[in-house]
């Protein structure tokens, strides 16, 4: 895998930098595992992008080495990077060292993050803050308690619609510990 076909938004941030999983502050020096892959959906993205770009930047507390739920269809990894922060003029940016884990869009289990997300939580992808990839779904459901990898079944996802009010209500109960998720019980 060729670092140079991965993408980034930004080259350089002027905002502090937190780990993606949890609210971890990122300092300069920090090792980080940086998330990448060519599919997400809300906002504007409903699927597949043109290129492999750099989605979500964890602390190596939250980064496991591993992909815990490859998605086929999807093209994903992760590349390790140190964060730089120039003091000076407020600058964060992310100089890249290598690629840690490597999916092709042949591998992997058959799963939609949308419908996941759906599944478990009273609001779709489009009312989130922020775009949904499939790593970002598969810790929003680890965080509340989930471990979507129960529900691998021949080789696809499949959330069993007996099993949906539980889910729910462990997410529910568990939301306290994520402030990116909010519950309104009449939702639920």
């Amino acid at each position: 895998m060729n670092l140079q076909r991965i993408g980034r938004a930004e080259e350089e941030y002027t905002t502090e930098r937190y780990c993606d999983g949890c609210p971890t502050s990122l300092e300069d020096g920090d090792y980080v595992a940086t998330y990448f892959c060519d599919t997400k959906w809300g906002g504007y993205v409903e699927g597949k992008l043109p290129t492999m770009a750099q989605q979500e930047s964890y602390c190596l507390t939250c980064y496991n080495d591993r992909i815990p739920l490859p998605r086929k269809g999807t093209k994903e990894g992760f590349s390790f990077e140190v964060l730089h922060h120039d003091k000076e003029n407020g600058v964060y940016r992310f100089e890249e060292k290598g690629v840690m884990r490597f999916s092709k869009e042949d591998e992997g289990i058959e799963w939609h993050p949308p419908d996941v997300i759906e599944t478990i939580f009273p609001f779709t992808v489009n009312e989130l803050e922020y775009e949904t990839t499939p790593m970002s779904a598969y810790l929003a459901a680890l965080k509340h308690g989930i471990d979507l990898r129960g529900y691998v079944k021949d080789g696809e996802l499949q959330i069993p619609d007996s099993a949906v009010p539980t889910a729910r209500e462990i997410a529910k109960q568990n939301s306290e510990y994520s402030s990116r998720y909010s519950f309104d019980s009449d939702m639920l």
